[in-house]
C-alpha cells in the first residue's frame, strides 16, 4: 500500500522570497540528479505544486512504508546537508514548513523483525 509525505512551505503575506523547492537545484549541486536516481530506482514519485501564492507543496509518494523508511535512512545518513540547507533557507527567509504523512508509521519499524530489516535493506541496496 502506498503512502505519501507532503512537505508544505508557507510564505508569510508580503514575503516575496522564492520557496526553497523552487530554487533548490541552484543551491545544492546534484539535487535534480539525485531525485531522478531515486525515481528511476522506484523509491518514490513526486509532484510539486503551488497551492496558492503563499503555499507550496512537494508530495512524495512511496510504494510502501518500507520505501519511506529507506528514504529516511538514506537522506539521514548519506545526504544530511539537504535537510540542514532547507531548514536554514526557510529560517533565514521567514518561511514556515509542515510535514505530514498519509498514515502513521507502523510500530514494527521501532523494533523491526528480520523480515522487515531485510525488506528495507533490499531497497537500500538498489540505491
Amino acid at each position: 500500500m502506498s503512502m505519501t509525505l507532503t512537505m508544505r512551505l508557507i510564505r508569510p503575506e508580503g514575503n516575496e522570497v522564492p520557496f526553497f523547492y523552487e530554487i533548490e537545484e541552484d543551491l545544492i549541486a546534484g539535487v535534480h540528479a539525485l531525485r531522478q536516481h531515486f525515481i528511476t530506482r522506484g523509491l518514490f514519485t513526486f509532484e510539486d505544486k503551488g497551492v496558492d501564492g503563499n503555499t507550496y507543496d512537494r508530495v512524495l509518494t512511496f510504494p510502501s512504508q518500507d520505501h519511506y523508511i529507506a528514504f529516511r535512512r538514506v537522506m539521514g545518513e548519506r545526504y544530511p546537508s539537504y535537510t540542514t540547507i532547507r531548514m536554514a533557507y526557510c529560517d533565514d527567509n521567514g518561511h514556515e514548513s509542515e510535514f505530514t504523512l498519509s498514515e502513521p508509521i507502523d510500530p514494527k519499524y521501532n523494533d523491526p523483525d528480520e523480515e522487515t530489516i531485510q525488506a528495507v535493506r533490499a531497497i537500500l541496496y538498489t540505491l
